[in-house]
This record gives structure tokens, C-alpha cells and sequence, in this order.
């Protein structure tokens, strides 16, 4: 044979040899036998651009090091996992571009997000429809419990967060008559109604209720009607570069009664649009889990701050905590989405920085909301409830 055939006959084995080993890379076995990709590709939902990122920010950083310890754990085995992130600008329209993306090109069985309640009920029904996991990490609205089998969530309902705000005002402020304007969305909908019905059940008046469009930047007129229906308190679930503004017109306008807001307003957005408008103002969110996970919590905090230089927020925390546990699902089950499914709805007792994780027959879980002031120019916990 001459020498020019035995070079091609040398290259072919060698093209071959590095397929088989490309393959043995990307192939492993699962527990059940199954194939499965060393490389185990999940999505990411959140808000990356526009005038909130800072939430997906907050997201990012959680998730990111959570699968960051997972990797470097083993709990894998020698497979990794790799986040897909997309950015939905709290655009329903644009999340439903995110979602079908994430299913149709990266082929992902479990998607982290959507951030907002108003994304999350766009998506729901495409990762429903698509039987991909949906699990956020973040959204509250109550219509979220009935969205699909394949849909989760980490943190408590809209219904939880309106009675905690209540209770706050009635008991701790002493305040009996309130003015309710809330964001014109699914989110400021079910939050305003659940707060308007417990503080009503409990003797509460409710003097003024009106919506606001999101993004609207100019509250003056209503917050004209509100002087004049003279409440002793504001109950204004929205985002923060709403809810930021009508602190500010609203102190410039004169109105200097108690501003209480939900978990869509803690942001250092709101501050720096506020400025001294925000200081006093109240705001119920999910909390850790202090007094069960004091520990995990400390170690946390350790970590978060040598990665990133700074202490995590909530939303990082419940982002991580997420990400943490679709990390020991996957390092459980096969690389599919009813697999996974199956294996979220056995978690229970997840102890993490967040407190318990256990999911019920719906995905839901139950955890409390917290009571932030802003003081100083900061967010402090009201460890009183």
C-alpha cells in the first residue's frame, strides 16, 4: 500500500477516535439508564434590561452561584450544569419570545423565572402546553397556583402577602382608614384585593381605590383624590419605578401619611428615584430563614459577598435557593421535564437559606411575609412581623 493511502487511513481512525471520545463526553448514563447529556442545559427567565434590571440582577447573582456550588460539588457526577439566561424586560410579549426560544432552540426540560407574576402567567401556559418545568422564584400572584401541573414557585401567594400587610397596619400602625392604588396588573389586582378584604374584615375602611397603568409616570391627579379622601395610610402594591414616583410626587404634592407596599417595591431603584421620599415607607416581603437556618444563612452570606462584594438580597437568596434545588432534582432524576416534575413534588423539608421548602399537590409552598422599612436609605427587616 503506498504511504499516501496508509496517511489517509491514519487520519480517518484518528477523525473517528476523537468522535467516540466528543461522544463519551457528551453522553452519560442516568439512573435509570437512560442516556443523558454531561452538559444538563436549563433556562433562565428574568428582567436583565430596562428600567428594573437590578431584580435581574439580583436573580442572576443567586442562581449563578448556586449552580456555581453545584458543579464543584460532584453531586452531579461528572455531568455540569449550564443556565440559559433570558431577559424579558417585564414584558409579557417579550417573555413569551424567551420561553418558545428556550424550548424550541436550547431544548431545556426546566426554566427558572419568570421574575414578575405578569410574565409568569404569559409563560405558564406555553411551558404547560410544552410540559416543560416552570418554577419561579419571585412570582406571587395567586392565579399561579391553578397555571399547570408543571408550574412551581418558592415563594408564598399574593393572598399570604395582602393579610400580612393588613395585619401590620392594623395592628402595629394602629391605622383604621387607608387609600389602595395599585398597579393595573395581575400582580397589583390580587394584592389589592386580598389586603382590601382582610383589613375590611377586621374594621378597616377602605376610602380611595383606584388603579395605576404600569409604567405610568405621572400620579399627581390621583394622588390629589387621595388627600382629599384623607386616609391615615397608602397601601401601593406595584413595581419600584412606579411605586418610587408616587412617593416622590406624592411628598411634593404634601401627602405625608404612611406609604405600605408589597414585594414588587423592594428595589434600591425605588430609593434612588424616591430619594428622602422613600425613608419611613413600609414594604411586606418573603424574608430568610431566620431562626431555622441561621446557619446556612451565615455561610451564605460569606460566599455571596466574596463573589460578589456585596450582601445578598432577597430575591438572590430565593434565587439561589431555587437554583439549589432544581440542582438536587437534576442530580436525582433523568434529563426530562415529567422526571423532574415528579422529583420537585418529593421535595419536602428542603432545608435552605430561605427557610423550608416543601412543595403541595398545586407547587405551591408555605412560607410568611416580612415587613421592611426603608431607614437611612436602606431596606431594614421589621423582625416583628
Amino acid at each position: 500500500m503506498q504511504p499516501r493511502h496508509w496517511t489517509r487511513i491514519l487520519a480517518l481512525l484518528a477523525v473517528l477516535a476523537v468522535g467516540v471520545c466528543l461522544s463519551l463526553y457528551l453522553v452519560t448514563r442516568s439512573r435509570d439508564g437512560s442516556q443523558t447529556p454531561s452538559r444538563l442545559r436549563i433556562g433562565c427567565i428574568t428582567i436583565l434590561s430596562g428600567e428594573v434590571a437590578t431584580y435581574g440582577k439580583e436573580t442572576k447573582q443567586g442562581v449563578d452561584l448556586a449552580i456555581e456550588e453545584a458543579n464543584q460539588s460532584g453531586m452531579l457526577g461528572n455531568r455540569k450544569i449550564e443556565v440559559v439566561y433570558e431577559d424579558d424586560q417585564i414584558d409579557a410579549r417579550i417573555g413569551t419570545q424567551a420561553i418558545n426560544k428556550l424550548i424550541s432552540v436550547d431544548k431545556v426540560p426546566v426554566i427558572i423565572g419568570a421574575f414578575s407574576s405578569r410574565v409568569t402567567l404569559a409563560i405558564a401556559p406555553i411551558a404547560e402546553r410544552n410540559k416543560v418545568v416552570l418554577i419561579s422564584a419571585s412570582a406571587t400572584a395567586d392565579a399561579i397556583k391553578d397555571a399547570g401541573d408543571y408550574i412551581f414557585r418558592t415563594v408564598p401567594p399574593n393572598h399570604v402577602q395582602g393579610t400580612s400587610a393588613a395585619r401590620f397596619a392594623l395592628d402595629r400602625l394602629k391605622k383604621k382608614s387607608v387609600a389602595v392604588f395599585y398597579v393595573n396588573d395581575e400582580y397589583g389586582v390580587s394584592l389589592a384585593a386580598e389586603f382590601r378584604k382582610a383589613f375590611e374584615a377586621s374594621g378597616g375602611k377602605v376610602l380611595f381605590y383606584e388603579a395605576f397603568a404600569p409604567s405610568q409616570k405621572d400620579f399627581r391627579s390621583a394622588i390629589e383624590k387621595i388627600k382629599q379622601a384623607s386616609p391615615e395610610f397608602v397601601y401601593f402594591p406595584g413595581q419600584a419605578g412606579e411605586t418610587g414616583l408616587i412617593l416622590k410626587q406624592a411628598r411634593e404634592l404634601g401627602l405625608t401619611v404612611p406609604f405600605i407596599g408589597g414585594d414588587g417595591s423592594y428595589s434600591p431603584d425605588l430609593i434612588k428615584i424616591a430619594g428622602n421620599a422613600a425613608e419611613g415607607s413600609y414594604y411586606t416581603l418573603m424574608a430568610l430563614g431566620y431562626g431555622v437556618s441561621d446557619d446556612l444563612i451565615q455561610d451564605f452570606e460569606k460566599r455571596f459577598k466574596a463573589k460578589y462584594g456585596e450582601a445578598p438580597t432577597v430575591y438572590a437568596s430565593y434565587a439561589y435557593d431555587t437554583a439549589k434545588i432544581v440542582a438536587k432534582v437534576l442530580s436525582e432524576s433523568a434529563y426530562n421535564a415529567d422526571d423532574i416534575k415528579k422529583h420537585l413534588y418529593q421535595v419536602k423539608g428542603y432545608k435552605g437559606v430561605t427557610g423550608i421548602t416543601s412543595f403541595d399537590q398545586y407547587g405551591e409552598v408555605d412560607k410568611d411575609f416580612y415587613v421592611y422599612q426603608v431607614r437611612g436609605g436602606k431596606f431594614e427587616l421589621c423582625r416583628e412581623k
